[in-house]
């Protein structure tokens, strides 16, 4: 085969009696997909794909199963370098210590696919997930619309449109920025909360009467379960909030609600022009918290 002289072009072949892939194993550089299971009923170069996927996608600490049921038009177009319409959908679970994250997913976008890496051009992004730990479970919903690279074991969004809503503990939120997860997890996002969450403790006097969007900025840069420390700034009228604080932290509070600590477990300053606390009003506030590590 080493002797014969190079094809005019690749092609995929005619597979009419389909393929099946049973604990199969795919191995890059820096990631690998284990226990990876194929059921392809058929395959026409240049005509719509259809396929069941499963397997674990391992990328150093980061491990996500995946169970996906993918359509692709004319798959002929990606060896020629020409964008095919991709969607899928189906279920990932993310986990960590002490935690886990089940979540159906639906994903679709124009693919273009490189020497090892992959491109989609638009892509529009939704999760349905539930975030499970000790104290408690809280579902959400995720939307996100961005261009998509993946390359070196990494997946880029940037610049990235996310909305944000679910449980009465989470808020209604909508942002844009930028937006990696590989190795490490990435995150700069500014946008607004529509209100207060239902699900939140109340607000004292004046706040809780304000019906201002909040103004928000939020940054990560760590693991990807999103245990390190974050950035988050909030603005409400005369109002700021600059503060630092883990994840899991701040969901263990809002899940003990009234049975623990009235103040969140962040560590920076609020400001605000006017407070009233148990019927007294004070003026000119600062108020440092450091309850956070």
């Amino acid at each position: 085969m080493a002797g014969q002289p190079p094809p005019s072009e690749i092609r995929l072949p005619t597979l009419i009696a389909g393929l099946r892939v049973i604990d199969g194993r795919i191995d890059n550089d820096d990631w690998r997909i284990e226990a990876l299971a194929i059921d392809l009923p058929a395959l026409h170069p240049r005509q719509v794909l259809r396929l069941d996927v499963r397997g674990r996608y391992v990328a150093g600490t980061l491990t996500l199963p995946a169970a996906l049921a993918l359509s692709l038009d004319t798959p002929q177009r990606l060896l020629e370098r020409q964008p095919a319409q991709l969607s899928a959908r189906g279920r990932l679970e993310f986990s960590g210590k002490g935690w886990r994250m089940p979540a159906q997913v639906f994903l679709a976008g124009p693919l273009r696919i490189g020497r090892d890496s992959a491109l989609m051009q638009p892509v529009r992004l939704g999760l349905d997930a539930r975030y499970q730990s000790a104290g408690g479970s809280t579902a959400f919903r995720l939307g996100l619309a961005a261009p998509m690279a993946f390359d070196d074991a990494s997946w880029r969004f940037v610049p990235v449109s996310v909305v944000l809503e679910g449980d009465p503990q989470v808020p209604w939120a909508s942002a844009r920025g930028s937006l990696s997860l590989g190795a490490r997890l990435r995150l700069r996002l500014a946008g607004e909360i529509a209100a207060w969450p239902a699900g939140w403790p109340l607000l004292p006097a004046p706040l809780a009467a304000s019906r201002t969007p909040l103004a928000f900025s939020l940054a990560y840069a760590g693991t990807p379960d999103a245990s390190g420390p974050a950035r988050l700034t909030l603005r409400r009228d005369a109002t700021a909030l600059e503060a630092r604080f883990r994840l899991p932290e701040v969901l263990a509070w809002l899940d003990a609600g009234g049975s623990g600590s009235p103040l969140p477990p962040l560590a920076g300053t609020l400001t605000t022009p006017h407070l009233v606390l148990d019927g007294v009003t004070l003026d000119g506030v600062q108020l440092r918290l450091d309850d956070a590590p």
